[in-house]
């Protein structure tokens, strides 16, 4: 009887070791999220519709908690390319389903009717077929006139610009790509230059961050501090 309940107690042991395991295999495998005007860290993501939050982590990976609500990602600080120094990032916010929170996705849940068709548009003939899933934070040889756009979008957002300044700067930027597309960092600078007229938005930063990101390597990511990053593996989970 001893034999059988010791035997007992080890199947109980090492059937509760696997519970624990196969949660934590679960956590691993919990879908992640990117804020990126560069790389967002502390940034804190709340979800429509719920009460949990979510923090980025250095390269703005962050866990999502509520599949497929609307997002909405304020603070944190990301690296900025215009004066290679860290900021506070602006708030940003994403449509449901999204994986990715940048400026692009923000300017697309600001933007409608025939504006935001046209946008679309511009976005998929720089490459970007699913903003809402391209997070931009990774540099290749296809994707450098994307990235600018987004980085100088952040640059227009965290300037604190209104909604409708942004939002014609945008719609702007559109028609000249749609006409036109840049086929370099700098062409795409120099198109945001013109879209910005009659707008409160600067444009001095504008070449400076074409120029950084010219210079980034291939394969690499987006600095994530003053010595930059790479890699990351998800953000915290939940706050309540």
């Amino acid at each position: 009887m001893k034999k059988f309940l010791k035997m007992f107690g080890f199947v109980g042991l090492l059937a509760g070791m696997l519970m624990v395991a196969g949660c934590g295999d679960d956590a691993a495998k919990a879908p992640t999220g990117k804020v990126v005007k560069g790389p967002v860290n502390g940034a804190t993501v709340s979800f429509a519709n719920s009460a949990l939050t979510a923090t980025t982590d250095a390269n703005g990976n962050y866990t999502i908690l509520v599949p497929g609500a609307a997002v909405t990602s304020t603070g944190g600080t990301y690296f900025d390319l215009a004066t290679n120094t860290s900021k506070t990032a602006p708030t940003l916010t994403a449509a449901a389903g999204a994986t990715a929170i940048t400026p692009i996705t923000t300017v697309l849940n600001q933007l409608s009717g025939q504006a935001k068709i046209d946008f679309t548009a511009a976005l998929t003939k720089l490459g970007i077929t699913n903003p809402l899933t391209d997070s931009l934070a990774t540099v290749t040889s296809s994707n450098r006139v994307a990235i600018t756009l987004n980085e100088i979008l952040g640059d227009a957002i965290a300037s604190g610009a209104s909604n409708t300044d942004v939002n014609t700067f945008a719609a702007n930027i559109a028609t000249s790509v749609n006409t036109t597309v840049p086929a370099s960092e700098s062409a795409l600078a120099t198109a945001a230059s013109g879209a910005a007229a009659g707008t409160s938005i600067s444009t001095t930063s504008f070449n400076t961050i074409a120029d950084a990101v010219n210079e980034l390597p291939n394969n690499g990511t987006l600095p994530t501090g003053s010595t930059g990053g790479t890699g990351g593996t998800g953000g915290t989970g939940p706050n309540f």
